[in-house]
């Protein structure tokens, strides 16, 4: 048929004067036609084969052909929810919550400062018997190797091993067989072995003490100390190293959360890095190109929004796909919600689907937490590769009659 009807545009040309037709026979003419139903037979047979394409379609990703060891979920509320509870930060998971921390103990090399109050004008430590005084500050002590102390009027003390407050309790039991009620304070002046390192992108790195008045130190006032992070919060991250665990936190989400302000321990260790997270989106969107996360709380919606949209000529709607490896954590619980057995691979290849044609997918989106080196793929829709083919047809008929033009 498509033979009949070229004759039909090669034969049906103008008559020259006299009523005769122009040589159908011509030699130029005849190559220009063989060359237009050449063109035309092999791109109705193997169009769909030798144009290119720009990524997998939707159909390709979802089939029943997808590889056994990829995992697809749709996106929807519960998925979002489970993804998010099982990326949270894994500081509070490896070194505990807001516990207090260690009550510092007094050793060898501490220095300790002691006040003593007595209750009457004049007493033994009280300004030497000048009358209206009832306070004395004794001079720092220093606890030696053997973990004595010598207080005044009290003699040599074993305060090594004890605590501030049982540190106060013993002087001032030995101080009230010598003056009249005591009262005592004992403050820790001097302590290098209750304190946590702060290094990497601060202010000022170095050796901190924790705030013994209370036995604890916590995570944001020590970075403060160390006169805080020097770059942006959304790609600062936190590692907290304590022993053989560590747990890491970005600065944004430790500012925000405050359940995740933990307290430090004696020899903590705190790094401060930058950390930039990044994303790649393909397929048919209006800037494809890899983009860095622009906040802490970086969601699907916000990586479309960064990649300027979808194409609205080229997009198919109903396949937008987020590629990632997934710890077996999450897919395992991810499986739970559909009966599943366990995952036995630490990591899992797993492709999230958002279909942008349902009413409730940009909440979806919204709540979609995104995680560094992730990859979007906005599949085409399929009205957009039979556009491609027609284009390709046009052109080549183009091209035909133009070679015959050419040859008359």
């Amino acid at each position: 048929m498509a033979e009949n009807s070229f004759e039909r545009v090669f034969s049906d040309r103008p008559t020259l004067e006299g009523g005769k037709k122009m040589m159908a026979n011509h030699p130029t003419i005849e190559r220009a036609r063989m060359l237009a139903l050449t063109t035309l037979m092999v791109l109705g047979l193997s169009a769909c084969a030798v144009i290119p394409a720009d990524g997998p379609n939707t159909s390709a990703v979802t089939s029943q052909d997808t590889p056994s060891d990829l995992e697809v979920y749709n996106i929807d509320q519960e998925v979002a929810s489970i993804v998010a509870r099982e990326h949270k930060p894994n500081l509070l998971r490896e070194l505990g919550g807001n516990r207090r921390s260690m009550t510092p103990l007094l050793g060898a090399g501490d220095v300790i400062g002691v006040t003593v109050w007595e209750s009457v004008e004049g007493g033994l430590f009280a300004g030497g018997g000048v009358q209206g005084l009832r306070s004395a500050a004794l001079a720092d002590i220093l606890i030696d190797r053997n973990n004595m102390a010598f207080i005044p009027y009290a003699g040599r003390l074993k305060l090594g091993g004890k605590t501030v407050e049982a540190a106060r309790r013993i002087i001032q039991t030995k101080l009230a067989k010598e003056t009249l009620k005591p009262q005592v304070e004992v403050r820790l002046k001097s302590d290098k072995k209750h304190r946590v390192a702060v290094t990497g992108l601060v202010g000022k790195p170095g050796l901190y003490q924790l705030n013994l008045a209370d036995g604890s130190g916590r995570l944001i006032e020590t970075i403060a100390s160390a006169g805080g992070a020097q770059g942006k919060s959304h790609r600062t991250d936190v590692k907290v190293m304590r022993g053989k665990r560590q747990g890491s936190i970005n600065l944004g989400r430790l500012y925000s959360r405050p359940a995740y302000d933990i307290n430090l321990l004696p020899g903590d260790k705190v790094i401060v890095s930058d950390e930039a997270r990044t994303f790649t989106i393909l397929g048919a969107v209006n800037k494809s190109s890899e983009h860095e996360f622009t906040k802490w709380n970086f969601m699907l919606v916000d990586a479309l929004a960064v990649a300027g949209g979808l194409d609205d000529a080229r997009a198919d709607r109903t396949g937008v796909f987020v590629f990632r490896f997934e710890h077996r954590r999450v897919v395992n619980a991810l499986r739970r919600g559909v009966g599943d057995g366990a995952a036995r691979t630490v990591r899992v290849p797993v492709i999230y689907q958002l279909n942008l044609m349902e009413p409730q997918s940009v909440f979806n989106a919204k709540a979609f937490q995104m995680q560094d080196q992730d990859t979007i793929l906005v599949t085409n829709a399929p009205l957009h590769q039979w556009n491609k083919v027609l284009n390709s047809v046009s052109k080549a008929v183009f091209l035909a009659r133009s070679g015959i033009s050419f040859a008359e």
